[in-house]
């Protein structure tokens, strides 16, 4: 067939020209379009007068009003100003600014069904995040790039090629916990209004979409599906332990097995995971073997563990000068009690076990 419920186009029959829509071939479709958008009174050719390049250049590029705005104006279709800005070389936006302007308008409406059953309609707000986040390093900065780094992931978007000229789509960062203090914390110092999604599973996501973020994230060195080979960043040594923590918070534990405390960190890279003990013999922590677990997978995992006393140390590591917006609030709990068990040892005694 020629399309899904048309053998040809209902109005010219032809069968060799693409189905756009109605039943109509793309040239029928636009010529239809033209005739219901064309005012009755509107003297023959006045339109085409009226869209000079001059004044496209001026409504289109300066004041940033859509085609539909112009063609409403004019007093012509949408596609005829599409065709003359064809005509004069003038690109249309690529879909992303195009989307952020009519969010920006609040021209881009949804609708959704009420737990009642009933549809409603609401108005789409732009997503905000201050973009400059990480540009530079901080505490913040620091903490929220070790969650990143283990429970994030990035994506470049993807290359269209279509009518419009070939442009890459709003990149994005997707950050995954079961546990929303995390996230909306994150949220929060991103100065974001990002709203949680909830997937399979009940894990919750947070999508912020925004090409400088990616950029940042890429010279900082995160790399798209990084978990296997992802890299240890150059970091600023009074923040290593900011970003230590962060990624604790994602991909960390700590428990109470058998009398004492255990806290353990996982990693699918092998060179990440070498770095993050070096980080931690520098700053004086008794050194760590690196353990390696093989599953029904393909790749091995691997983890570092604290156990009973030495976990005193750790804790002064990981939450000297952390601010309370800047850790998950039940492995600091369970931190503490560790460290209010076992710090009547002092230290020498901690580091001679």
């Amino acid at each position: 067939m020629w399309a899904k419920n048309y053998e040809r186009c209902v109005s010219c029959g032809t069968v060799d020209i693409r189905h756009l829509a109605r039943g109509l071939c793309a040239r029928c479709y636009y010529r239809a379009t033209e005739e219901r958008h064309s005012s009755k009174d509107r003297k023959k050719g006045l339109a085409s007068k009226i869209l000079t390049k001059q004044f496209l250049e001026k409504e289109y590029l300066l004041k940033k009003l859509s085609t539909s705005e112009i063609a409403r104006s004019t007093g012509c279709s949408r596609q005829y100003v599409y065709i003359k800005m064809s005509d004069y070389g003038i690109p249309l936006r690529p879909r992303g600014s195009a989307r952020a302007l009519a969010l920006d308008r609040g021209k881009i409406t949804h609708t959704r069904r009420t737990k009642f059953g009933k549809s409603e309609s609401f108005v789409l707000k732009k997503r905000v995040v201050n973009e400059s986040f990480f540009g530079s390093w901080s505490k913040e900065m620091a903490w929220v790039l070790g969650v990143v780094y283990t429970d994030g992931s990035i994506d470049p978007g993807r290359q269209e090629n279509t009518l419009r000229p070939i442009s890459v789509t709003t990149a994005k960062l997707s950050i995954g916990q079961k546990e929303p203090e995390l996230l909306l914390k994150l949220i929060r110092l991103m100065e974001s209004n990002a709203k949680l999604i909830t997937v399979t599973g009940g894990t919750m996501v947070l999508q912020i979409y925004s090409n400088k973020i990616y950029r940042d994230l890429v010279d900082i060195g995160l790399r798209p599906h990084k978990s296997l080979d992802m890299s240890f960043p150059d970091i600023p040594k009074e923040y290593i332990s900011h970003f230590i923590r962060g990624c604790w918070d994602g991909d960390g534990s700590i428990g109470f097995y058998e009398n004492k405390y255990l806290a353990r960190f996982f990693c699918g890279s092998l060179s990440f995971i070498e770095r993050f003990v070096k980080c931690l013999d520098m700053a004086g922590l008794p050194h760590r073997n690196i353990n390696v677990r093989y599953t029904k997978r393909k790749n091995p995992f691997y983890n570092i563990s604290f156990t009973g006393k030495i976990i005193v140390k750790l804790y002064e590591f990981l939450y000297k000068d952390a601010d309370p917006s800047c850790y998950l609030e039940r492995k600091h709990e369970l931190f503490k009690n560790a460290y209010n068990k076992y710090r009547s040892y002092g230290v020498q005694g901690i580091l001679e076990l």
